[in-house]
This record gives C-alpha cells, structure tokens and sequence, in this order.
C-alpha cells in the first residue's frame, strides 16, 4: 500500500479529529473494511478514495501523492 496515500489520510483524520471508525461511518461503510484499507491489508477501492477525497475536500491527486495542494479550487 502506498505509504504517502495513509499518512495524508491519517493526517486529514486527525485535523478533524475523526477515529477509523467514525470516518467509516461518515463515507458508509463498515469500521473493519476501512481498518483494513488504513492497515495496508487491502488496497483502497477506487469509490472508497472518492468518497474519501469527497468527505475531507481534497482531490485525488493530493491523497495519491501526485501534487501537493491540499484544496480544491
């Protein structure tokens, strides 16, 4: 698993001060599934990083590490 893809969504959890668990809720899906993506056990699906990008406003390039703005314009 990307490195770079965990820590910024491990970053932007902690600004919002948001568990796995309770950003597992905010996107809709199970704590354990989003557990294992943040784990490196499985890969992110593609809608679950969108849905991701979507609930913390960042774009997909910024979590996948290919830029670094952090906000959409």
């Amino acid at each position: 698993m990307d490195i770079i893809l965990i820590k910024r969504l491990n970053d932007l959890r902690e600004e919002k001060d948001l568990s796995i668990a309770a950003s597992a809720r905010e996107i809709g899906v199970p704590a354990r599934n989003l557990q294992y993506y943040f784990n490196g056990t499985y890969d992110f699906p593609l809608p679950i990083l969108i849905d991701l990008a979507n609930y913390f406003e960042v774009p997909l390039d910024y979590l996948v590490g290919r830029t670094n703005l952090k906000r959409l314009k």
